[in-house]
């Protein structure tokens, strides 16, 4: 992070991921909140494509960070339902629309937090 005095300073390890989730809440009554941040402040994500050697197959992973707070990991594919714990999707050339994906989490109250990814489109 830098230096003081000659020597490399370091965060705190009890940071961990919690500094990560900084986005404001929409649970938390405040106008700082904005629809457009989502869940953002309890799960992020970005889809991970992996082809098959001939490119005429795929499997997406959805790759994510949840804050420490979050119980339950829902991910909805292709808007067929939400589905606990299913973090991938195979897809072969026949498709020819963009891949959907919504991440849904619970906290330990019980509160939802969601976000939609942004659509994934094959290279065929």
């Amino acid at each position: 992070m830098g230096c003081s005095g000659g020597s490399v300073t370091k965060n705190p390890t009890e940071w961990g991921a919690e500094r990560s989730f900084q986005t404001w809440l929409s649970t938390t009554q405040t106008d700082n909140y904005k629809p457009s941040y989502e869940g953002l402040g309890r799960v992020m994500c970005y889809n991970k494509i992996g082809y098959s050697a001939d490119r005429k197959s795929a499997t997406v992973e959805a790759t994510c960070r949840f804050h420490s707070s979050v119980v339950k990991k829902e991910f909805n594919w292709d808007n067929q339902g939400y589905q606990e714990n299913v973090a991938t999707f195979s897809v072969d050339s026949s498709r020819s629309e963009a891949l959907e994906l919504s991440v849904k989490v619970t906290d330990g109250e019980g509160t939802e937090f969601e976000i939609k990814l942004e659509p994934v489109n094959f290279v065929w």
